[in-house]
């Protein structure tokens, strides 16, 4: 998948992004699909999201993705690192929460 191309997004399924930020930290978000929103446009979903930086996990949360934006597959370890941080979590923050966190 391509950053912009439309993609087919599954229920369930998980995707990944990855980035360089202005620093040189390289970051990629695991995203796991969890349901459509209620909103018009249906290429916007709800989603579990697993940051990582710089090959270290840094927050687990929960929010919105534009499917256009969603850069690929993830891979079969992004996969497991991401269950592995989910489990045993019954609710997750949000990605305001999760960003306040970071700030302060």
């Amino acid at each position: 998948m391509n950053r912009g191309a439309e993609v087919s997004v599954k229920i369930g399924d998980y995707y990944a992004t990855d980035y360089t930020d202005i620093d040189g930290s390289i970051e990629t978000n695991v995203i796991k699909v969890t349901s459509k929103t209620r909103y018009i446009n249906p290429s916007i979903v709800k989603a579990e999201t697993l940051w990582i930086r710089n090959g270290i996990v840094k927050d687990l949360y929960s929010n919105e993705w534009v499917t256009s934006l969603l850069q690929r597959k993830a891979t079969n370890e992004e996969i497991i690192i991401f269950e592995r941080c989910r489990e045993g979590i019954p609710g997750l923050k949000t990605y305001g929460e999760a960003v306040a966190d970071e700030v302060i």
